[in-house]
């Protein structure tokens, strides 16, 4: 049996997260094969990020590629439609519609912008909005995942520091759940002639059972959740999973362990951590990974528009965080129910629907004051009716509060506009659009490290290095710790979480502005040193190693400094993969 302190742990570097999944999938399946295994069963996450990435796969993303992801899917891609004139409907609508649309669409009523693509989940979650956010929910649905301890940082409160027990599954539309089982050989009967007992849920025993359109949904009720539309009843959620999620600020071995001690949020439905199959002591494996935006994020919504113009990003910002029933989520967060989680999804609909109203009707209005030459700005009742205002401004504390807020928008954009083309308009509505539900994500205090533009000259802030440096203490003692320690998995099993992860992700996040592109190299590098100093057991000088590791991939932008001597041992256990730009498509294979 091999020493543990001489096995190569490899460190995976990709650009945008979600890229992640395909090396975690790829490692998964390797463990399985050895340990003869469907999947590797029982697993943890230790995800130091400044963002969850907890989001359910968007409604576009069969549930069933979570188990085969490499299975394409037909999806139509067309032109999209103009943001300001495409309404939001509720997900069970959307749903309909795109089953509706898989089944009627064939290859005459296709046209050039109006065309079928097959896509696995990999590219599904490329074409996705957030995919960047979705990649870890189909390791717990299909993958074993049991377990996520995220590691936040103290400005981010997408989830308060404490234990969750969530479930998760995949969601059949009721439309078509009734079309799979009331399905007969005479196409011409009615729906009248069907027997109501026919229109019944299709039983899921398997992946294989789910229709095209089952989406993957969860039954916690909480913002995070409830934001995206994706709280459903329990009872709808079929080959259900559940994850305990530990949230906290710091990583310690005590977090990982004895969880049944804590209240975990799990109240109206079964608390069991981890289902296992025998009982007797196990050891766990896990998965180290790391965003480089937990040490330095921005929020690159918010700040695209910041740079258009700061009184409309803070103008926004109000129309967002001043919603009521924002404020009635957060305040009821532990005790809301499904009934009230669905109203509060309905009532987030129809507020973005209002403002897609808004801001489309706001377009024409300015476009018509503009060819009129009238200096005036625009006035309510040129953008939106009575009866439209006052069911937007009801969204707020009082109407009158609500009526202040997009008055002060509505002021600051008109102001912006003066001078500016239709096309320029037009390209800062779609911005904001596209913008308004994430403006709330994290944004951290140190973006500003230095005011030399020349990014080869850009050092890492004393604030950064020393949240790096922190970083790799804790690592080491958590190392140091979890082999003394266990997880209680049920009262009759035990898991020892190994002493190194059995995998090392790494997501530089820069392309898409999370974390800033003028000092990514520098962060990685940092990072990468800190990982290798704890993890590898061999002498090797931290700064040689890096060097000597680019070297090997043919990155000559890190050329050994001449001050440096020591070299890298040849049993170097840190095996480096990097995954990103022109070495896009590198693998563990």
């Amino acid at each position: 049996m091999k020493n543990e302190s001489s096995i190569t742990i490899d460190v995976v570097v990709v650009e945008p997260h979600h890229h992640a999944l395909e090396h975690i999938h790829s490692f998964v399946r390797r463990k399985a094969r050895k340990s003869r295994c469907k999947t590797m069963s029982s697993w943890t996450m230790i995800h130091f990020d400044s963002h969850p990435d907890l989001a359910c796969p968007n409604h576009d993303i069969p549930a069933r590629l979570c188990f085969t992801p490499r299975m394409t899917t037909k999806r139509r891609s067309s032109t999209p439609q103009d943001a300001l004139g495409a309404e939001v409907d509720t997900d069970r609508q959307r749903e309909m519609k795109i089953d509706q649309g898989t089944r009627i669409h064939d290859a005459n009523s296709s046209t050039e912008s109006d065309h079928i693509e097959e896509k696995n989940l990999y590219e599904l979650l490329d074409t996705s909005m957030s995919g960047i956010a979705e990649w870890i929910i189909p390791l717990v649905f299909a993958a074993g995942l049991c377990h996520v301890h995220w590691i936040k940082n103290d400005w981010c409160d997408q989830f308060h520091n404490g234990i969750y027990c969530i479930h998760i599954g995949a969601w059949i539309p009721p439309t078509a759940a009734a079309t799979t089982t009331a399905t007969t050989d005479d196409t011409s009967q009615h729906d009248d002639d069907i027997n109501n007992d026919d229109l019944r849920i299709p039983i899921i025993n398997s992946y294989l059972d789910l229709p095209e359109n089952a989406s993957v949904k969860t039954s916690f009720c909480h913002q995070y959740y409830i934001d995206d539309n994706c709280v459903v009843p329990h009872d709808e959620l079929n080959l259900k999973q559940q994850f305990q999620l530990h949230v906290s600020t710091a990583l310690k071995a005590e977090n990982c362990l004895n969880h049944r001690k804590h209240n975990v949020k799990s109240s109206k439905i079964q608390r069991k951590v981890i289902s296992v199959e025998e009982e007797g002591e196990k050891e766990s494996g896990w998965i180290l990974d790391i965003c480089l935006d937990y040490f330095i994020c921005s929020n690159p919504f918010r700040a695209d528009i910041e740079k258009i113009d700061n009184n409309i990003a803070n103008n926004l910002n109000q129309v967002v965080i001043q919603l009521s029933f924002k404020k009635m989520i957060q305040e009821k967060e532990d005790e809301l129910n499904i009934e009230e989680a669905c109203m509060y999804q309905s009532i987030s609909n129809k507020f973005m629907k209002l403002v897609r109203i808004y801001f489309r009707n706001f377009l024409t209005a300015l476009i018509d004051h503009l060819e009129s030459s009238t200096s005036s700005a625009c006035a309510h009742s040129d953008i939106m009716d009575d009866v439209e205002s006052n069911e937007l401004y009801c969204l707020y504390e009082t109407p009158l509060i609500g009526e202040k807020i997009w008055d002060d928008l509505t002021v600051s954009l008109h102001q912006w506009s003066i001078g500016k083309s239709q096309n320029e308009i037009q390209s800062l509505c779609d911005i904001i659009l596209e913008a308004l539900p994430n403006l709330t994500l994290p944004h951290s205090v140190h973006i500003n490290n230095t005011s030399n533009d020349d990014d080869d000259n850009i050092n890492l802030s004393s604030e950064v290095i020393a949240k790096v440096q922190t970083f790799g203490k804790e690592l080491k003692l958590f190392i140091k710790d979890i082999s003394d320690h266990e997880i209680t998995c049920t009262s009759a099993t035990r898991m020892h979480l190994k002493n190194k992860p059995d995998l090392i992700t790494i997501a530089r996040s820069s392309d898409d502005g999370f974390t800033p592109v003028t000092i990514v190299e520098k962060l990685q590098k940092a990072v990468l040193e800190e990982i290798h100093n704890v993890f590898c057991d061999f002498s090797c000088h931290k700064e040689a190693f890096y060097n000597n590791k680019m070297q090997a991939l043919n990155i000559t932008s890190y050329s050994s400094d001449d001050d440096i001597r020591s070299p890298v041992r040849e049993n170097c256990t840190i095996n480096i993969v990097l995954d990103y730009g022109e070495y896009e498509g590198a693998s563990l294979d």
